[in-house]
């Protein structure tokens, strides 16, 4: 499977290396592209890899005391659960009604999508989508 890369930001690949101007093209043909090491270790390199896969899911319209338990047994079954977020007002710290799944490949957060979308938890109907990253400023 080919990846298509067309971000203005630094990509590591299992190559271990580093392109810093705008890429445009697959994986493939611009490892020979790459000239400086980025790969200081294996987990920084997944954390690169995973942010180029599009594997986090956005879970919206959360019912009130969800658990990051209920969460990982919700998503389960569509693939690996690699870490849950729920987000937490700053103040009081209470939830927003939201949340972030981390799948560990791109094929199970696609499949988890089609399978937990839509689906009622306690009562709400939940959305899942593909995260969006936030712009770098």
């Amino acid at each position: 499977m080919k990846t298509k890369i067309t971000a203005n930001k630094k990509i590591g690949l299992e190559t271990g290396l580093l392109q810093s101007r705008p890429l445009k093209g697959d994986i493939l043909t611009l490892a020979p592209k790459l000239s400086e090491p980025l790969c200081t270790s294996m987990d920084f390199c997944a954390d690169q890899l995973r942010e180029i896969m599009n594997t986090k899911l956005y879970i919206g319209n959360l019912p009130a005391n969800s658990t990051e338990t209920e969460l990982k047994e919700l998503f389960t079954p569509s693939g690996s659960v690699v870490k849950v977020d729920i987000a937490l007002d700053r103040d009081t710290k209470a939830q927003r009604g939201f949340a972030f799944v981390e799948m560990s490949t791109e094929a199970e957060a696609t499949a988890a999508v089609a399978a937990v979308n839509g689906k009622n938890l306690r009562g709400n109907d939940i959305k899942v989508n593909v995260s969006i990253p936030k712009a770098k400023v």
